[in-house]
């Protein structure tokens, strides 16, 4: 298989959580292109070269051109939403010097990753999503938003944000205190549990989809710390309906509500890797190694998913599931990088 290169643009864990599920796979030789001159990935055994290019977001391509002619037929795959912007934008001309994963149309990205407008797409597919407004419009009664509500950034991760709106008064606060109203959208609380899925897919068709359900979470709206894996026809059904209409191609997470009657609501898409990456690669499906290889047209023969949890928090010391069920079997093998997410967490404090 290719060398792999990371587009690190973030300074927490998310590309650790790649390079881990790749070190995993035991096929790869890793190189992190550190363009947010911060990333942990320097720190880890798994990690064979840091590369710190000058970069810019409104520069193209050609900003990684020397890189790419020291490393010929290297497939490179971004991290967090930004990295996988710009590469869909110039897909093209990268190809040119890189191995490309599967990646999404411009167009099909700027859907996906903007709340409002997912949910507008996802509508219009039938797909059942919780009533929602851009926030300009809720002042009208006839929005159709019941309370409580959710006050959620049209592009935001990982829950962060996200507010609960009680009433129409405590509403008409918020509004009034924020900057750009037209940046949110309210969304009607639908009562029940959390779930999800993660996939990879081509051309509109879906590739390889892992379905869970959230068991634990750190805080309120963040994504769940503990999970099970499950079989749902209809979280595929409603997957396969946006993958085809979207015509996506690379990795999407999707994030669900699961109401009393048993019922899936889709709540939000996020357009690259994710939290649970690395519980899917403990149950067999590895998404990093499905994403290299769809960079050189091999992903036949896929491995199926086990059923089981997975926890990235404390629940192991707990005993709420085994080592093997646990992140702890990651950090295990290359700490150091943990160690100094740590490190940073307890300086920020003082």
């Amino acid at each position: 298989m290719p060398d792999v290169a990371i587009l690190d643009s973030t300074t927490g864990g998310a590309a650790i959580r790649l390079l881990h599920s790749l070190a995993d796979a035991r096929r790869y030789s890793v190189t992190a292109i550190d363009i947010g001159r911060g990333g942990v990935t320097r720190y880890s055994r798994h990690c064979r070269h840091v590369r710190v290019p000058n970069w810019r977001w409104e520069a193209g391509p050609e900003q990684l051109d020397a890189l790419a002619k020291s490393m010929p037929g290297t497939v490179l795959l971004p991290v967090m939403l930004e990295a996988v912007e710009w590469m869909s934008v110039h897909a093209d001309a990268l190809a040119r010097r890189w191995l490309l994963p599967a990646l999404p149309e411009p167009d099909a990205f700027r859907t996906a990753a903007d709340k409002l407008l997912l949910g507008e797409f996802a509508r219009k597919l039938g797909i059942p999503v919780p009533a929602f407004a851009p926030l300009r419009n809720v002042a009208s009664k006839a929005a159709g938003i019941a309370f409580p509500a959710l006050l959620k950034p049209r592009r935001g991760l990982g829950g962060e944000g996200i507010e609960r709106i009680v009433s129409r008064v405590h509403l008409e606060q918020r509004i009034a205190q924020l900057g750009r109203a037209e940046d949110f959208l309210l969304q009607t609380f639908v009562d029940g549990s959390d779930a999800g899925c993660g996939l990879l897919a081509q051309d509109g068709r879906i590739v390889a989809i892992a379905a869970y359900q959230g068991l634990a979470q750190e805080r309120e709206f963040a994504p769940a710390s503990t999970v099970a894996f499950f079989h749902s026809p209809e979280v595929e059904r409603i997957a396969e309906a946006l993958i085809r209409g979207l015509r996506w191609n690379g990795l999407m997470n999707l994030d669900f509500r699961r109401d009393r009657e048993g019922r899936f609501h889709l709540l939000e898409a996020n357009p690259r890797t994710w939290l649970n990456l690395l519980a899917s690669t403990a149950h067999g499906l590895n998404f990093a190694d499905l994403w290299c290889r769809s960079a050189v047209s091999q992903l036949e023969g896929l491995p199926p998913l086990t059923r089981g949890r997975f926890c990235h928090s404390w629940d192991f010391v707990r005993g709420t599931t085994g080592w093997k069920d646990s992140a702890l079997r990651f950090i295990a093998r290359d700490p150091l990088p943990h160690l100094e997410l740590i490190r940073r967490a307890a300086l920020s404090r003082f």
